[in-house]
């Protein structure tokens, strides 16, 4: 079985469908219950290591996909509730995953694993030294070497899956709308506040692609790394502005005064791609998908 912590999250849902529509045996796993088709719903705490321990007993996880976390501004804002879930529900799983015998562990990671590189106009692959540059990023840039200590040659493999900025249709989030508004203001119209400066350059992916890069991960026999920067493409805010303002006479777009702050602009995914062959959807041609798809 295949179990995805925080399959009720935005990369999470789209992924437990993906699986379950290719045959596979997938759960679900997040705080609350919800309904779900085609796979199951499991209800557990990552940081209390005895409700993780009853989903084992219960069930023969072979392969985690690690996506439930503390994002940037709660674990900001709750540093020591940030270590438990982040970094301790991590341990807990991994933990738990090589003493019942899972043998692939794949981490949620980010791209503030990597931190700033404020100024670089270079791409950052994998090989450059994690420098977090805020405490988010140090939770994940932290498991990432847990991880990487904790493996098990032929037993416990360790996969760390950095993302971007991820874009696409769904539930608004209360800090950062503009992520979502970008696609669901499509059919009517509507404000749209990028919260970035139009001359910041921020590394975007759609929930999509990024679904569909940890599923090759999933699947391949083997990998070759322990760290992969996925699929992402680097857009100036005001260029992404004027391409929103193209796509709807209804859309209303303006800026905002925000620094890229956290992770690159630049990030090279060049091992993902070359390993598994990866030919991503650009983010144009998802906005076109998802326009013809409302007509």
């Amino acid at each position: 079985m295949i179990l995805v912590t925080g399959g009720n999250g935005y990369v999470g849902r789209a992924l437990c469908q993906k699986l379950t529509k290719s045959g596979k045996d997938v759960a679900s796993l997040s705080r609350k219950y919800y309904e779900t088709h085609g796979y199951k719903s499991l209800v557990a705490d990552v940081s209390d290591n005895k409700s993780l321990e009853t989903i084992f007993d219960q069930y023969p996880v072979e392969t985690i996909v690690h996506l439930a976390s503390m994002l940037n501004t709660d674990s900001r804002q709750h540093p020591d509730k940030a270590v438990r879930v982040n970094v301790m529900g991590s341990l807990n799983l991994m933990e738990l995953s090589r003493e019942r015998g899972a043998n692939r562990f794949i981490f949620g990671s980010s791209f503030n694993a990597i931190g700033d590189r404020k100024g670089l106009k270079t791409p950052v692959d994998e090989t450059e030294a994690s420098q977090p540059s805020e405490f988010y990023g140090e939770t994940k840039r932290f498991v990432e070497q847990l991880g990487i200590s904790m493996s098990v040659p032929d037993k416990f493999e360790f996969v760390s899956a950095r993302m971007a900025i991820i874009v696409g249709p769904g539930e608004p989030s209360p800090t950062s709308a503009w992520r979502t508004d970008m696609f669901n203001l499509l059919p009517e119209g509507g404000n749209i506040k990028i919260t970035f400066s139009p001359n910041e350059t921020i590394p975007l992916a759609h929930y999509q692609d990024v679904a569909d890069s940890i599923m090759l991960l999933i699947e391949a026999e083997r990998v070759s790394e322990s760290i992969y920067n996925l699929y992402n493409e680097s857009w100036l805010v005001s260029d992404l502005a004027e391409f929103l303002r193209s796509l709807s006479g209804s859309l209303h777009v303006s800026c905002g005064d925000r620094e890229l702050e956290g992770i690159p602009p630049f990030v090279s995914c060049s091992r993902f791609e070359s390993e598994f062959k990866y030919q991503p959807v650009i983010l144009k041609e998802r906005f076109r998908k998802f326009m013809e798809g409302l007509s």
